[in-house]
């Protein structure tokens, strides 16, 4: 029930914690719920490093970010045997923490993976999608200091890379 609190804060409004998200506190907080927002037959896999640096974003912008692009990669993986959704985090040299969340799905064209985070573009049918939750997370990420950037070829997946600045 608190998970899913944290996707019904604004996170125009929501503060930015200047402590920082602990990404292994609010994984565990969180996971559950953003799992649900996959089909049973896929796996959801997290990794990341011991004593990662805490992220200088909101529990609810990082809950609404994730949990967008996790439903996004169940959806491309929709009918597909061995779907798998990885959700990982590094450090660079420079401090800053990569979030990324990659699929095995179907991947994109070049065409979709440079509209995607333009809102109101969308693959699927209206009735399913209004074309709003990338260019949500695009303007969340970028709220926070951070960037996002798309990798993806066709028969190849897509990892979505949410570039965050340490608290």
């Amino acid at each position: 029930a608190a998970s899913l609190r944290l996707l019904t804060i604004d996170p125009e409004q929501e503060a930015i914690d200047l402590a920082g998200i602990n990404i292994e506190e609010w994984w565990v907080e969180t996971q559950a719920m953003i799992r649900s927002g996959l089909q049973r037959d896929v796996e959801l896999t997290a990794r990341w490093p011991e004593n990662l640096a805490n992220l200088r974003i909101g529990k609810a912008a990082l809950t609404q970010v994730v949990f967008n692009l996790v439903q996004n990669a169940g959806d491309a993986l929709r009918g597909r045997q061995g779907g798998r959704v990885f959700v990982t985090a590094e450090p660079d040299d420079e401090g800053r923490v990569t979030l990324s969340v990659a699929d095995n799905g179907p991947g994109m064209t070049e065409e979709v993976r440079r509209r995607c985070m333009e809102a109101s573009f969308t693959t699927k049918t209206r009735d399913v999608s209004t074309g709003l939750g990338l260019a949500l997370v695009a303007s969340i990420v970028r709220r926070a200091g951070g960037s996002v950037y798309v990798e993806s070829d066709v028969d190849r997946g897509a990892v979505f890379k949410i570039v965050l600045q340490p608290a």
